[in-house]
């Protein structure tokens, strides 16, 4: 097989990581709407301050052709909002605790969901590695959210907002090699959400 020329090839890693970081967004806001209807999920266009979001969860996967950073910028506040409807059936007032573990398990499906996606272009090993998501409070790591015009092609910025307050996400890729059509064609499909043999949504693994 004929080498791809070098120009060509580093085109292909741009769409590559472009595509990835769209999977990244897709998957992140199914997610967060099929928990919340009422979360307004939208790129970040201008620069802001990330200091009341105390919190941050986090997640790197990293294979051969690409390496993923995913991270959810929240309050406790903010994240009670979202697990208070997971726990309805359970008449349980969730704690702080739940509401940390929401945001670790959301970042491990997030990412999950696109490794599955990438497994044509996986090898063994890369298969095989794990993530952990690791919560931990973010008061003097993280200030400033720049605004859109000023990101570069291997990251971005969300925000999910509500009449009471916003989180913020970001992911980062970097490419280190372009990936197959298949694939890409993949990362532009939604990934499905996990449902266990009963019918119901398998998130928040705390629950069962």
């Amino acid at each position: 097989m004929a080498a791809v020329p070098k120009g060509l090839e580093e085109r292909l890693v741009v769409l590559s990581t472009a595509t990835i970081l769209d999977a990244l967004g897709r998957e992140a806001q199914r997610i967060i709407s099929s928990h919340d209807s009422v979360a307004e999920f939208s790129i970040v266009k201008e620069q802001s301050s990330a200091e009341d979001d105390h919190w941050v969860a986090s997640v790197v996967y990293s294979a051969a052709k690409t390496e993923i950073y995913f991270r959810v910028h929240f309050s406790t506040t903010i994240s009670r909002r979202l697990v208070e409807g997971l726990f309805k059936e359970f008449a349980i007032e969730p704690n702080a605790q739940h509401a940390h573990d929401y945001f670790s398990e959301y970042c491990n499906q997030v990412v999950g969901c696109i490794k599955s996606a990438l497994h044509a272009d996986l090898s063994e090993e890369d298969q095989r590695r794990v993530f952990v998501p690791a919560v931990a409070p973010s008061y003097d790591r993280y200030s400033e959210v720049p605004g859109s015009n000023s990101l570069n092609i291997e990251e971005r910025w969300w925000q999910v907002a509500w009449p009471e307050g916003k989180l913020l996400i970001y992911a980062s890729v970097k490419g280190e090699a372009s990936l197959d059509i298949e694939t890409l064609r993949k990362l532009e499909k939604d990934q499905g959400l996990s449902i266990d043999d009963k019918g119901n949504l398998q998130f928040f693994k705390i629950l069962y």
